[in-house]
């Protein structure tokens, strides 16, 4: 019983983590480029083993640092999410010889029409 409790407080510890990650209004990293002598900021992100950057404003040290302390606030969720799957993964064994042959069970009963 207390594994089965363990295993319920990691699920729902990781849900509230994907979803405060989800509440952040720009996820990469801030970068600064210069156009013509002014200051822009663009968030770089890597999509499909592609680098993106996407445009966020006019250079302002607020919002740089804004968006610094949002990146930093991201990678501590992303760690602490995958913390909490390596955790889940060590309470949760699986014997996959008996899940192989209940499935194969359960699934040759079935007749397709």
């Amino acid at each position: 019983m207390k594994n089965y409790l363990e295993i319920q407080n990691l699920l729902r510890n990781k849900s509230e983590l994907e979803s405060r990650l989800k509440l952040l209004p720009y996820d990469g990293t801030p970068e600064v480029k210069t156009i013509n002598k002014e200051k822009y900021i663009y968030i770089r992100k890597r999509v499909l083993d592609k680098v993106k950057s996407t445009y966020v404003d006019v250079y302002s040290d607020d919002l740089f640092n804004l968006l610094v302390r949002n990146n930093k606030t991201a990678r501590e969720l992303k760690k602490q999410i995958k913390e909490n799957i390596r955790e889940f993964r060590k309470n949760v064994k699986f014997d996959y010889k008996t899940i192989n042959k209940e499935f194969k069970d359960r699934f040759s009963r079935v007749s397709y029409i």
